[in-house]
């Protein structure tokens, strides 16, 4: 005799007509775990997105500087060099 599936199992396991040692899942999970998962996954991106716009902060240093040098590497084959950028 074959044990019964987890009740904590994500979905509910149905036996498989052709043996019935296997237990195979459904087409879907249940109405249960796709409405949870969807209210987890959007709390998720609330919460990220609200630290990404709300409490971070980007500071640009020397963005005059860094957009005339760009410009002036405008032409790719008369590079010598690659670019690297940093502090100073």
């Amino acid at each position: 005799m074959a044990t019964p599936p987890s009740p904590n199992a994500p979905y509910n396991a149905t036996r498989k007509q052709s043996d019935s040692s296997q237990l195979e899942p459904p087409a879907q999970p249940t109405l249960g775990w796709r409405l949870s998962n969807k209210f987890v996954m959007g709390t998720v991106g609330i919460l990220v997105r609200s630290f990404m716009y709300g409490l971070s902060r980007a500071e640009v240093h020397g963005l005059e500087d860094f957009t005339k040098l760009l410009d002036e590497r405008a032409d790719i084959n008369g590079r010598t060099r690659g670019l690297l950028t940093g502090k100073k």
